[in-house]
Parts: structure tokens; C-alpha cells; sequence
């Protein structure tokens, strides 16, 4: 029985995406060493949305419906702002200010909202086929967005890249997203527990209402969106890019054509899904509002 020549090729390991672990504290190092631009860049959503819980009126939901709108907007460009910060391309902020970031930003809106619609299509497919396709279709296109700053790809380009970057990872994506998911819920969960406790202490009518099913106290409100948007959303950009700048590290080979238009039509199939869902959904709505009504 002979053994094995100095020659032979083994197959080599399959590369390994970066710990959960290993990737939130690349992410808090990387805030806690740039927090002063990162939350100065996330600070405008933030104002409209204090504004939006401050005026949170019957009489002025028109207003709200406004400043709903614009913290939106502001949210898109906010994440555009952030992942350049992130990836090395731009020091926004430094210079040109937060408003000059936003001005020069802005023109990527509509095409970020083209790939977020397409996203939604695709996503909303895979639940109309159950839980299954939601796990695959989910992380496949949770880079879209990345591969249109960083690579500059849009429209369903920036679909393909991403789907093919996580083909082969779609499970460790998964659950890497769930672990910041429920690090990121945990501990506003118990900071808002403490400050509850003491809150109550001093204003007990207003958390028996907030048990009763009203709206939480505006202090609470307050102190969510400011968590929200000056810590979880530039740390989950931070995270992701992570993921992403991993997943490119490993597939250095460029797709084919005939391997990127397979990935088109398994999108396109579950995006003519998702239209097919949206237009149901519609129609139900439709049909349970004229029965209100006649009813």
C-alpha cells in the first residue's frame, strides 16, 4: 500500500467568515475611535424624528407625515454618509460639514431606493413561499446597498453581486445578523429597564398608561431614538460592512456573465413573486376596507 507522494494536492479549507464576536468588536472599535463624525452624520434623522414624537398630535399629523417623510430620506442618505466613512472613501464631515455631505449625497437617493425597492420585491417573494426562502433570500441581498457605494453598481447589478458575494455563507451571514440583532436588543433593553425602574419611582401614572397600551412616556421615546440612531445605526453599518469586506475578501474570483444572469432570473423570479404578493395584499386591503365601510 503506498503513501501518499509529496505532490498530492488536498483540498484546501473552505475560508471562514469572522466570528460574531470578533466582528461587534472591529465594529465598536472602529466607532469609539471616529463616534464624534459618525454620530454628527447620524444626527439628522435623529432631529426629525425627535420632532416627529415631540409634535405627535391628532391635529398636526399632517406635520408628522412630513417629517416622517424627510427622516426617511434623511435615514437613506444617512447610511450612504455612514458606509463611505466606513469603507475609506470620504472623511464627511470633516470639511464640508454634515450639511455639505448631504447636498453632495443626495443624487445616490433614488437609485439606493431603486435597489431597496427591488430588495423588498425579492424578500416579499420568499415569504410567500414560507420561512425557508426568507433565510436564503434575506442575506443574499443584505449587501445591495454596499455594492452600489462601494462598487458602484445599480439596479439589479447590485442584486447579483451581492447575492453571489453570500452564496455559499448565506447561513453564517444569518446567523452573524442575528447575534448583533440580539446584542444590539439586550442591552438598550436592561439600560431601559434601570432608567424605567427610577422613572416610575418618580412618575408612576405615566408608566401604568404605558401599560395600559398607550404610547411609552416621551422621555423613553426620546431616549430610543436617540439610541437608535447616535449607536445602533452607524454600528450596524459598521457590522455589516464588516461582513461584506469579508465575503469579497473570499470571492476573488469574478462571477461569469452566464453565472451572474442564473442569479438575475432566481431574483427576478422571486421579485415577479413579490409583485404578485404586493398586488394580493392590495386587494385584501381593498376588499376589508369597503366591507368597513358598508358594514
Amino acid at each position: 500500500m503506498g503513501t501518499p507522494s509529496a505532490a498530492q494536492s488536498f483540498p484546501a479549507p473552505r475560508p471562514q467568515l469572522p466570528s460574531g464576536r470578533s466582528l461587534l468588536r472591529w465594529a465598536l472599535s472602529f466607532y469609539g475611535a471616529r463616534w464624534q463624525l459618525l454620530a454628527g452624520i447620524a444626527v439628522v434623522p435623529l432631529i426629525f424624528t425627535v420632532l416627529q414624537i415631540l409634535l405627535s398630535s391628532p391635529a398636526l399629523r399632517g406635520l408628522n407625515i412630513i417629517l416622517g417623510i424627510l427622516a426617511l430620506v434623511a435615514s437613506c442618505v444617512t447610511s450612504i454618509a455612514l458606509l463611505k466613512v466606513v469603507a475609506g472613501e470620504s472623511t464627511a464631515g470633516t470639511a464640508e460639514g454634515v450639511p455639505g455631505v448631504y447636498q453632495r449625497l443626495m443624487p445616490l437617493f433614488w437609485p439606493l431606493a431603486v435597489i431597496s425597492f427591488f430588495t423588498c420585491l425579492a424578500v416579499v417573494g420568499s415569504v410567500s413561499l414560507f420561512l425557508l426562502p426568507v433565510v436564503l433570500v434575506g442575506p443574499s441581498l443584505l449587501f445591495a446597498g454596499y455594492v452600489f457605494v462601494v462598487e458602484h453598481q445599480r439596479g439589479m447589478a447590485a442584486l447579483e453581486r451581492s447575492w453571489y458575494y453570500a452564496r455559499g455563507y448565506v447561513a453564517n451571514v444569518f446567523w452573524r445578523v442575528v447575534f448583533f440583532g440580539i446584542v444590539t436588543s439586550v442591552i438598550p433593553l436592561l439600560f431601559i429597564s434601570m432608567v424605567g425602574v427610577s422613572y416610575g419611582l418618580i412618575h408612576p401614572t405615566s408608566l401604568s398608561s404605558a401599560q395600559d397600551g398607550t404610547a411609552l412616556p416621551l422621555p423613553f421615546q426620546i431616549i430610543f431614538a436617540f439610541f437608535q440612531y447616535l449607536v445602533i445605526v452607524p454600528l450596524s453599518v459598521i457590522f455589516l460592512y464588516g461582513i461584506y469586506k469579508a465575503l469579497k475578501q473570499i470571492k476573488t474570483v469574478q462571477p461569469s456573465p452566464d453565472e451572474l444572469q442564473k442569479i438575475r432570473k432566481t431574483i427576478s423570479i422571486f421579485m415577479a413573486i413579490g409583485v404578485v404578493g404586493f398586488v394580493v395584499l392590495l386587494l385584501w386591503v381593498g376588499s376589508a376596507l369597503l366591507s368597513a365601510v358598508n358594514g
